[in-house]
């Protein structure tokens, strides 16, 4: 029985830190959102590393790729960066 609750002791200690990771790094807290017109806000929490010119896959035209890294401490919870309708949806 001592063992078997050494056993329980040592799994809830090893465990702890990770739990205490996986809330933090997937906790979603309230945002205040500007309001604007033209307004475009970014979508995730992090640091802006590049802005370039693509092709969108789908549409087959010339987008605006801008790539956003996330480290492990920032919220990982994406927004809509711009408001408005979604008309058409693809599954592939």
């Amino acid at each position: 029985m001592m063992l078997l609750l050494s056993l329980l002791e040592f799994l809830l200690d090893a465990f702890n830190p990770i739990a205490l990771f996986v809330l933090q790094f997937f906790r979603d807290p309230p945002r205040q959102i500007p309001e604007g017109a033209k307004l475009v806000v970014s979508p995730a929490d992090g640091r802006i590393v590049a802005v370039t010119k693509a092709t969108d896959p789908y549409l087959k035209r010339e987008a605006l790729k801008i790539s956003v890294f996330m480290n492990v401490f920032n919220v990982h919870s994406n927004r809509s960066p711009v408001a408005g309708e979604v008309r058409e949806i693809w599954y592939h």
